[in-house]
């Protein structure tokens, strides 16, 4: 298992927004002092557009929700 972060927006967001963030938290991701600081923390630092984000979040819930329900887990 890795953990994982993410940037996410409320739903409903124009596509021109959702977009231009992604640009801009992109730019400052890239920025070699930035990405020193994440690094020195053991963060691997990785970008990518809003659909492929969408897509790895989608796969990462059906990955868990199968293990959730394998291993029985309920709330009490």
């Amino acid at each position: 298992m890795i953990g994982w972060l993410g940037f996410f927006a409320p739903a409903g967001v124009p596509a021109p927004i959702v977009q231009r963030l992604s640009a801009e938290i992109g730019s400052v991701l890239r920025m070699p002092d930035v990405r020193e600081r994440l690094v020195a923390q053991g963060l691997d630092v990785e970008t990518n557009t809003p659909g492929e984000f969408a897509r790895f979040v989608d796969s990462e819930l059906k990955k868990w929700a199968g293990v959730v329900k394998t291993a029985g887990v309920r709330v009490d």
